[in-house]
């Protein structure tokens, strides 16, 4: 009655709070759930502001509770009742327990775009939903990520930063990878914002041609059942981009939970018309000067998803010996061999004896396109043979040849290698050399096709790899299958599908002649004009861009970029367009969205017509790229011109997702992308915004992804199209695992934040893709990694973001552990208290000074941490100019941690009390408000919510109308601020504080300490007279502290530990402690510990000790036993200690 009551009076009197908290259990999010959907507003009985309420709830309970004590006073519960109580008792320890999943869902009351209410009271405690709401809409709203420029308009004295951020695929949700690219990004645009430079951070979305297509295609199947063949171009193209909206939004989603720090109003997505006209002016520039060409040459295929792909997309799957495994597309149930080695041989009747050749191959299907057999020209048992021409042993209409080549080894295997130029690379090349036949015996999908032969002709291609062997059989030319041993099988990245080299005419990008023109600029950048970190991948990156290999360009997909190639269709004829000469293509000088009209200049048989173009500026240029073809008359109407003109092969590729055919900066930043266009070639942006600072990427595609960009961007503008690249890991899970979604073990970023249960994360996977037997896999993934926790605890952004940059070094990989994010959201729960509590210490009147100078009055340990501060200043901007996240992140978490809360905040307790002189405590607040303002400036690239929330908490210096933290100054080196003196004596100062602890701790005392401590040398001894007060308040429980200079001053019964060779802290425990008691522990202790050392020296003195176990679990029996000796040395001075006690 009297809580209702109250609670009912505190509705009156409290107006609705914006921020309304609402208890509920972590939320169970669905992966078709947005990301963004809040919960319902509560209704007017559950509506409470909890800050402005909290002191009448927490009366009213304490009031309820007195009332039932009183009323159950006298009365003694029956035996039964008893019994009742102590189920009651373990059922309300289970609710406990179960209680630690109970998060408050909160409610954002906030207009979008508005700022929030920072005159309601602090809450309690932490709350990352709470705090991490409204702030990014009023960040963009208020233009505060857009770049700012001088009264000039030009850049900022500081100078420019420029990070193009890779757009991510709209293939689906962002994982945990992605969050940790945005993490160290953000965290560097906003550090270098804040530094005063014009910062331009751009964000983007990749239309991922490949990824996106096969994902849709997949999820299309699932649900309908129908191919994207029932659907037709245009209806499945209708479906693609309704998945791109969708997931677009739920990316953009991501991105603003996450707190990137984008300039929005130049976003930009790879198919925009401005970026298609980019793309295509950068192709036909590149063509018209041979760097890209047409060319039948052989390419990875994936028979699944009907295109080629570059070797980027293409994964190595290792297997040892025998392996029977699925193929995509063929019934699960049914398992092919691989892994093995079929040895046959082929009979040559070119002598009076027949004599035979013995080969081998791990692909039986591949024999029926067999051209050759290639033998070392130095081996003896082959030489006579070279330039014979026996018969296909499967396909008698065929003859194929011998040749001497060098890729047969003599000492391998039986010294001969049949040669399949159509389905080999390195017989491709052989072919090349020999001018061989290139038969190719598949069709796209996967079958056979009429050079296979009759028996073959229009079996799936595994299925042809049995009836080949049965065929070799029946013949009596198979010898053996035996296996391999390890090998890799190529596997596409994006369906799983066996790759097959096949001839395919493609586009190409001549990457040789574009890194030999790039390694001209690149030499003076090995010199400092670009620069590679970590400085490990620095030779790789040099090595694989002198190695460059011609790129595949072309993709024959629907959704993507179509290459601005043109055939014609000749009346009356039927032509493959596959098979048309690179001569036949027309490729327009004129960008995009341009008629062309064909004039027919000549009317002789077998001659060149010639071509023009109107071109975007309306003017006429005659093309030298005239295209032969036979005689035949155009009717010069439009609808002829258009049924007459085609595009040619499919679309540009998509390099992991990241980026697009002519990459540089080109899919990154939209006003690059349009300054390739004539019309836009000189644009301030370009001026201004290229080259980019900084490429910020993963070193697992420096190589393809980095260096296809160099080559380009010097090509297309002349220029190395960034200064730095910096690469960060590879993450992997808790136990070191590649995350993959097959394993169950991907993290969505915001799953992190909100926190979700393991039966969401379960329902998750089996509404993706993955099929019966990876969700299997993929559900006991997760239960191992997420079972104890029942799912992953909410962590909030801050944290996230804080721990993947904590965890960025120079290796190569990251083992996230969701726990550590964790216990970093304990962090912001520090810092928040910490605030609220300093708070307290800043009276309604306090107002800070106009500048954050120290004015020379400040106390010891005011020098001490203003010196501290400006250390974590200096160690924050070196450690990030050097790219080290790892230091910046701990040189911030230990000032706030162990020099701001545990030790300044609490020793300035005396200095603000009631009787302080008011000088004094000025002083210690404007020092606390220094350390607060900097220190939480400090923190805001890498957490950018929690320290605008309480950043905006703060009151403002006079003259100061900064109206966000992600624009305030960040703290740099200060010189006065600098005071080594009072650093080292406040270190003397802290170690005797430490030394006391440090005797306290084992013992327990927390309560009635008497401290002594003894300096030989006077003038430390007055220092420390000086600092009584606060090592009184900095040991909990002390209740009194005296110096002495002589030992002899020191009482019986205390002990002792030593500072230096002068000072030595005492502490009194006669009376305190059961000696007795402390002897026996002492005693009992060494005995175990004896019993462990004798253990762990048997296990070091067996025979097979030094050769069989590992060094470093030597290493660490050897520490071990280091540690026990000494362990047993101080409980033995203890024992000593408390005998002289005693007597």
């Amino acid at each position: 009655m009297v809580l209702s009551h109250l609670l009912r009076n505190c509705r009156r009197l409290i107006s609705p709070s914006r921020l309304v908290f609402r208890f509920h259990p972590i939320r169970h999010m669905s992966t078709g759930e947005p990301n963004g959907q809040q919960a319902t507003p509560p209704t007017g009985q559950e509506e409470i502001s909890k800050s402005a309420c909290g002191s009448l709830v927490k009366r009213a309970a304490k009031e309820a509770q007195r009332a039932a004590l009183k009323a159950a006073k006298g009365v003694r519960p029956t035996p039964e009742a008893a019994k009742a109580g102590s189920g009651s008792r373990a059922a309300a320890k289970k609710e406990k327990a179960d209680s630690k999943v109970i998060e408050p869902v909160f409610v954002n009351n906030v207009p979008e775009g508005d700022k929030k209410d920072m005159n309601e009271p602090m809450a309690s405690s932490y709350h990352p939903p709470a705090v991490e709401s409204a702030w990014y809409s009023w960040w963009v709203k208020s233009g505060f990520f857009e770049p700012q420029f001088g009264p000039n308009g030009k850049i900022l004295p500081a100078g420019v930063f420029v990070v193009p951020a890779p757009p991510p695929n709209v293939t689906g949700s962002l994982h945990i990878g992605h969050a940790l690219t945005i993490a160290i990004q953000d965290t560097l645009v906003r550090w270098n914002r804040m530094l005063g430079k014009t910062v331009l951070f751009n964000p983007g979305f990749d239309h991922a041609g490949i990824s996106t297509q096969s994902v849709v295609e997949k999820r299309l199947f699932k649900a309908t059942g129908q191919t994207r063949h029932d659907l037709g171009r245009e209806k499945f193209l209708e479906t693609v981009f309704s998945w791109k909206d969708d997931y677009q939004a739920r990316i953009t989603n991501q991105l603003n939970r996450l707190g990137a720090s984008y300039d929005w109003g130049r976003a930009r997505f790879t198919m925009d018309p401005q970026l298609s006209k980019a793309v295509i002016e950068a192709f036909v520039r590149l063509h018209d000067e041979g760097v890209i060409y047409r060319s039948n040459r052989l390419v990875n295929w994936c028979v699944r998803l009907n295109t080629a792909l570059s070797n980027e997309e293409v994964d190595q799957m290792e297997i040892k010996g025998k392996t029977m495994l699925t193929v995509p597309g063929y019934d699960p149930r049914e398992r092919f061999e691989f892994g093995v080695m079929l040895i046959a041989s082929i009979t040559h009747t070119f002598s009076i004896l027949d004599e035979r050749i013995t080969v081998g191959t791990t692909r039986p299907e591949t024999m029926l396109g067999d051209v050759a057999i290639a033998v070392h020209p130095d081996d003896r048992r082959y030489k006579h043979l070279i330039g014979k021409r026996p018969i296909h042993p499967l396909i008698p209409t065929r003859r194929m040849i011998i040749v001497g080549d060098e890729i047969a080894d003599p000492e391998k295997g039986t010294g001969a290698v049949k040669i399949t130029p159509a389905h080999s690379f390195e017989d491709y090349e052989v072919g090349l050399r020999h001018q061989l036949e290139m038969i190719n015996v598949l069709n796209d999908d996967g079958t056979m096709n009429a050079n296979a032969g009759p028996d073959f002709q229009g079996m799936k291609r595994f299925v042809a790899r049995k009836a080949v062997v049965e065929a070799l059989k029946a013949k009596g030319l198979w010898i053996e299958t035996k296996d391999n041993g390890v090998m890799q099988i190529p596997v596409c990245s994006k369906s799983g599908d066996f790759i097959e080299p096949l001839i395919k005419p493609q586009w190409w990008l001549n990457c040789k002649e574009l890194s030999q023109e790039t390694l001209k600029v690149v030499h003076s950048a090995r010199a400092g004009e670009i620069k590679i970190a970590p400085k490990a991948t620095e030779k790789e990156w040099y090595s694989w861009l002198e190695g460059m290999r011609d790129w595949c360009i072309s993709r024959q997909l629907w959704w993507g970029h179509r290459c601005p190639a043109y055939f014609i269709n000749i009346s009356g004829e039927t032509q493959d367009v596959g098979l048309l000469p690179n001569q036949t293509f027309f490729v327009p000088h004129a960008a995009v969205l341009i008629f062309f009209f064909l004039h027919l200049v000549r009317r002789r048989p077998t001659v060149n017509f010639g071509w023009r173009g109107v071109i975007l500026r309306r003017h006429r240029r005659k093309l030298n790229n005239a295209s032969p073809m036979k005689n035949s008359l155009c009717v010069k109407t439009m609808m002829c011109l258009i049924r007459g003109f085609h595009l040619g092969c499919g679309h540009f590729r998509s390099w992991d997702g990241q980026t697009r055919y002519v990459s540089l900066p080109i899919p990154f930043l939209g006003y690059v992308l349009t300054s390739l266009l004539h019309l836009l070639a000189k644009t301030s942006d370009l001026e201004t915004f290229y080259p980019s600072s900084l490429l910020e990427t993963g070193w697992d595609i420096i190589f393809f992804w980095v260096a296809k960009m160099t080559i380009l961007g010097v090509k297309l503008t002349g220029k190395m199209p960034f200064s730095e690249v910096f690469c960060h890991a590879m993450i992997r899970d808790a136990h070191g695992r590649k995350m993959s979604k097959s394993k169950g073990n991907v993290i969505d970023p915001i799953d992190v934040i909100d926190g979700i249960t393991l039966e969401a994360l379960a329902n998750q996977l089996q509404s993706g893709n993955l099929d019966e037997k990876e969700l299997k896999t993929a559900l006991a993934g997760q239960k191992a990694d997420f079972g104890k926790t029942n799912g992953i605890p909410p962590c909030g952004a801050d944290a996230l973001r804080f721990a993947l940059c904590a965890y960025t070094s120079s290796g190569r990989s990251i083992n996230l552990d969701v726990l550590r994010v964790e216990g970093y959201r304990k962090f912001c729960n520090k810092l928040w208290n910490a605030t609220k509590f300093a708070m307290l210490k800043l009276d309604d009147g306090f107002t800070p000074r106009s500048s954050a100078d120290a004015d020379g009055k400040e106390s010891l340990v005011e020098q001490w941490i203003l010196h501290k501060l400006n250390e974590c200043s200096v160690n924050v901007n070196k450690a990030l100019q050097d790219r080290s996240f790892m230091a910046a992140t701990s040189a911030v978490y230990e000032f706030w941690l162990y020099d701001l809360c545990d030790v300044y905040i609490e020793a300035m307790k005396p200095m603000t009390a009631p009787d302080t002189p008011m000088e004094h405590k000025v002083s210690a607040q404007n020092t606390l408000y220094t350390c607060l303002d900097q220190g939480l400036r400090l923190l805001h690239p890498f957490m950018p919510f929690v320290t605008e929330e309480l950043w905006q908490r703060l009151p403002r210096r006079p003259q100061d109308s900064t109206p966000s933290i992600c624009k305030a100054a960040f703290p740099v080196h200060r010189r006065v601020f600098e005071a080594p003196k009072a650093m080292e004596d406040f270190e003397t100062v802290f170690a005797a504080i430490k030394a006391v602890r440090s005797i306290a701790a084992p013992y327990g005392l927390r309560t009635n300490l008497q401290v002594i401590v003894c300096s030989l040398d006077h003038a430390t001894a007055k220092l420390l007279e000086t600092q009584i007060p606060t090592i009184q308040t900095l040991i909990k429980g002390c209740t009194s502290v005296m110096v002495v200079t002589k030992t002899e001053d020191v009482p019986a019964g205390c002990l002792a530990e030593s500072i230096d060779s002068n000072v030595t802290a005492h502490l009194l425990v006669a009376g305190v402690l059961n000696l007795k008691n402390e002897i026996t522990k002492a005693e009992k202790r060494i005995l175990a510990i004896k019993m462990s050392v004798e253990k762990l020296e048997k296990q070091m003195k067996l025979p097979e000790y030094e050769s069989k176990i590992p060094e470093d679990v030597k290493d660490s029996n050897s520490k071990m036993l280091l540690n026990y000796q000494k362990e047993i040395e101080t409980l033995r001075n203890q024992i000593a200690s408390f005998s002289a006690m005693e007597t």
